[in-house]
């Protein structure tokens, strides 16, 4: 599976017309490959969109995302936007069995973002590291419905982990007790750098196909 994660700088004073936008235009979003999408608002920057799509394979997404731009991303209404490739390596098994896409979104639901650069050399540690010790840690935590871990195509050093929470609450307590130990235990030597974002979901913006 494909995964383009693509960040949208959005002037206040448009947040809501890029809001409206972005629900309208998928409302019928049929294309060819592309499985679906999550996005919403990031928690701690409020011009901050982000929205995570993913496709069947590397020819769908070459083939269509052309298409799924010029429909999804309303250029007129952002100042910026950039959009990065990924690989899906393995899911992160959570408290629900259904697909990551297919949980249902309420006024609490969240997404976790981490973009993930590790050191010259570190790679295969890395990778070893996160599917044998953090993966199998958030899979337990409380409110983590489920994820996936993933590598950019172009830069074979970055990463993304990304997980779906019930609600804030739930996500809190893993940011405040089980994250910081996390990051210690497994991540010391191996990277280089690590951002997370919290995105609020928006049912409007989801797309199962």
């Amino acid at each position: 599976m494909i995964v383009t994660w693509t960040i949208c700088k959005v002037p206040i004073s448009q947040r809501q017309a890029f809001s409206e936008a972005q629900a309208n235009r998928i409302q019928d979003l049929q294309i060819a490959g592309l499985i679906g999408q999550l996005g919403g608002w990031n928690v701690e920057k409020s011009s901050e969109a982000s929205i995570l799509t993913c496709w069947k394979d590397q020819h769908s997404y070459e083939q269509n995302y052309h298409q799924y731009q010029s429909i999804c991303v309303s250029q007129h209404l952002v100042r910026y936007c950039s959009t990065q490739e990924y690989e899906k390596i393995i899911d992160i098994p959570g408290q629900v069995d259904e697909d990551f896409l297919a949980g249902p979104i309420n006024e609490d639901s969240l997404m976790k973002i981490s973009d993930i650069r590790v050191k010259t050399g570190q790679r295969e540690q890395f990778m070893l590291v996160q599917q044998s010790v953090w993966n199998l840690s958030m899979s337990h935590a409380p409110g983590m419905l489920g994820g996936f871990f993933a590598e950019e195509q172009i830069d074979r050093d970055r990463f993304l982990v990304v997980t779906r929470w019930r609600g804030e609450m739930e996500y809190q307590a893993y940011e405040d007790h089980l994250q910081p130990k996390l990051l210690d235990w497994t991540y010391g030597t191996d990277v280089q750098q690590f951002h997370g974002r919290c995105i609020k979901l928006e049912q409007e913006w989801s797309v199962q196909n």
